[in-house]
């Protein structure tokens, strides 16, 4: 997902122990990407341990306990072991709607340059309606997350897989210079929303916010002080300290907003695998799901296909996942499949009581395909009525391509996504080249 102007999500699933993404220019594939969102040439692509592919020696039978003692708002939760079995999962699709969620969309609010993505008003605003030559009709997405490009996390270089050490200035920058750039983003969404409720006479309507929760990388001895005292992050309680700290301090910042058409409903964790072995990472994770419930909040995951961990997503505390089947436009991206993929994560989803993410690279007639695809996948294996998740590249920009497109086979991604979602969508109205 995110990813400058394109990208793919994924890892190899081969022998390579490593998440990869391969970005797409013109249908020639020229990088490869480190989880989700990172842009690295292929010769760069570090090993990160901490997304690697379970060891062989590791029992697949063995994971974080259940404990759910923690006592919040300290940090003096008990550690969390590694040797009680997986809960038994439920043979259906994930539904979110006691959560109020039902189709997040991807947002992503900074590029490898550490700049801004500047989401306007006018790009968020058919993704926030469903238009019509112009005029608002209905409403869209009822929930956009809130995320930054991988590479403002990633540095490529030996150490901690990859990921940059960033300190506290940094998660602070990411929150007033990306997330809440004035005017931009979160400020732009507001104001979106804020026209569709009253073309549509919605006084009460509000557009649902996910925030990130940015990995605490270990080697960072000295984060900053939080609550008087300089964390450390070499120290797994320290780590949930800086979590917990990038949490409040995100929530505290969209309320001193005082956004009059948005809510606060959860945080996303960033890291798409949870292999097996790295038990001080589902630590940390299962602490950082129970604060955010301890706020009454909830806890959203997007494993890539079949990433370490997808299938005990419930053991480290989260409330909603979907899976990525990672089908794009190439078999040569590392991870990423053909049609077979959508029936395999459709099954895998059922099975796990997941929802499953809907990918699309940009807006060219090849994508679109894809697209298309996914939703007649849905329509014939169930899914359209389960929770999804939508990464379309960048995110807003890319669906404003497609509603102000004057090709109508890419307008026709626009309204078929607003059927989809809206869960009338037929086959026989998908037309696929």
């Amino acid at each position: 997902m995110k990813k400058a102007n394109f990208a793919l999500r994924s890892v190899s699933a081969v022998c390579a122990m490593v998440l990869l993404c391969t970005a797409c220019s013109n249908g020639s594939w020229e990088t490869v990407q480190l989880s989700e969102y990172v842009d690295v040439p292929v010769s760069q692509n570090p090993i990160d341990s901490s997304i690697a592919d379970t060891p062989s020696d590791v029992s697949s039978d063995t994971y974080i306990s259940s404990d759910t003692t923690a006592n919040f708002p300290s940090n003096d939760s008990p550690s969390y072991t590694v040797d009680v079995p997986g809960l038994d999962a439920k043979e259906e699709y994930l539904s979110a709607a006691e959560y109020g969620i039902n189709n997040p969309f991807l947002v992503y609010v900074t590029k490898s340059n550490n700049s801004t993505y500047c989401c306007t008003e006018e790009e968020f605003l058919p993704s926030v309606a469903y238009m019509e030559n112009g005029v608002i009709k209905d409403t869209m997405f009822d929930t956009f997350v809130f995320l930054p490009d991988v590479n403002f996390l990633y540095d490529y270089g030996p150490d901690d897989g990859g990921k940059a050490p960033l300190q506290k200035s940094d998660w602070q920058g990411y929150i007033r210079n990306h997330e809440f750039a004035k005017g931009y983003n979160m400020d732009a969404l507001d104001a979106a929303v804020g026209k569709v409720k009253s073309a549509l006479n919605l006084s009460d309507y509000k557009v649902n916010v996910i925030m990130p929760i940015l990995y605490p990388v270990k080697s960072v001895t000295n984060f900053g002080s939080v609550n008087g005292s300089k964390l450390n992050f070499s120290k797994v309680e320290d780590r949930k300290e800086g979590v917990k700290w990038f949490v409040d301090e995100q929530i505290e910042t969209f309320e001193r907003k005082k956004y009059e058409n948005i809510k606060v409903v959860g945080f996303y964790w960033f890291v798409e695998a949870m292999p097996l072995i790295d038990v001080e990472t589902k630590n940390i994770a299962k602490y950082i799901t129970e604060y955010v419930k301890s706020l009454n909040l909830t806890t959203l995951w997007i494993p890539y296909f079949k990433a370490a961990g997808y299938d005990k997503w419930k053991e480290t505390g989260f409330d909603l996942v979907a899976m990525q089947p990672n089908f794009f436009p190439s078999s040569d991206a590392p991870n990423c499949g053909g049609e077979e993929r959508l029936k395999q994560t459709a099954d895998l989803a059922k099975k796990y009581n997941m929802g499953v993410e809907i990918e699309v690279e940009r807006a060219n007639e090849i994508s679109v395909t894809h697209l298309k695809k996914y939703y007649r996948a849905g329509i014939e294996y169930g899914y359209m009525d389960a929770f999804h998740t939508f990464y379309m590249n960048q995110g807003p920009s890319v669906f404003y391509e497609f509603y102000n497109s004057a090709d109508s086979y890419l307008h026709s991604a626009y309204t078929d996504t607003y059927k989809f979602i809206k869960k009338t969508l037929k086959i026989n109205e998908l037309l696929i080249k």
